[in-house]
């Protein structure tokens, strides 16, 4: 008798064969994780390539500073670089508006001025200077009506002259950094300062001027573009079939076979001399 069966390995190629088949089609359909958004798909030879929108999560920053003559509050174009910067900040706005992928959360407009005078009247010079600069924006560009701008004085104090101190050539700048390092009010560190004429006349013309100022700051996110390959999943070829013939003999019989034919005979053993 002749019995056909499957081996039992060979069951068990096609079941994971069909497994892989279901998981790879749920992969083929993936939309992408949180964050990311699906914009197109093709096909490539044996691959699926699939652009996605990332959106952008780490803060930037954009600065572009204006400065300022003594106690002025107006834009001006002809003072120091202001030409050169007031267009980089129109460049920036353009670019802003015409690519998607920037996304401003917020212009912040400082304005600053310079601790000397007196603080009642340098904190009007700075709000002025913000508020002037905002207005300009606004005129040529309309900036408050697209994005959330703000507009804040800030003095600056004495201590904001340190560094350039530090790095000066004054053959007393130990003595001037006590004075503008210590907790007086604003107006005494100015008084003490004058006592040292030379370091006075330097802190007037190579340190005041750089503290007159404004600063326009874009804070805004970028998206991306991410673009993935991934492999196109195929059907696996089915594994062969393995036939095995099993034959059952009797015990209690002798047996000869003719090999021309493949036919086993069974025979009495009585009849065999």
């Amino acid at each position: 008798m002749k019995t056909l069966f499957y081996s039992l390995i060979s069951v068990c190629a096609l079941s994971l064969a069909a497994t892989a088949q279901a998981q790879n089609t749920g992969m083929y359909s993936s939309q992408g994780a949180y964050g990311e958004r699906l914009l197109s798909e093709r096909t490539e030879g044996d691959y699926i390539v699939r652009r996605y929108l990332i959106k952008g999560t780490q803060p930037r920053q954009a600065d572009f500073t204006v400065q300022y003559a003594v106690s002025k509050a107006q834009v001006s174009g002809q003072f120091d670089e202001n030409s050169a910067e007031l267009r980089a900040i129109g460049d920036f706005i353009e670019r802003m508006r015409r690519d998607s992928m920037i996304d401003v959360r917020n212009i912040a407009i400082i304005g600053y001025s310079s601790p000397d005078g007196t603080a009642a009247y340098n904190q009007r010079l700075a709000r002025s200077r913000a508020e002037d600069l905002r207005t300009w924006l606004n005129t040529r560009y309309g900036l408050s009506n697209s994005y959330s701008v703000s507009a804040e004085g800030v003095v600056e104090p004495w201590s904001a002259c340190a560094d350039n101190v530090r790095g000066s050539s004054l053959q007393n700048k130990s003595t001037i950094l006590d004075i503008i390092d210590s907790a007086d009010p604003a107006s005494t560190v100015e008084r003490r300062l004058k006592a040292h004429p030379t370091a006075w006349s330097w802190l007037r013309t190579e340190v005041l001027p750089s503290l007159r100022r404004t600063v326009v700051r874009f804070n805004y996110t970028e998206d991306r573009i991410d673009e993935r390959r991934e492999l196109i999943p195929r059907p696996q070829p089915e594994p062969e079939v393995e036939i095995i013939e099993t034959v059952t003999r009797p015990c209690c019989c002798e047996e000869s076979m003719d090999e021309s034919f493949g036919v086993i005979v069974v025979m009495d053993a009585a009849l065999i001399d």
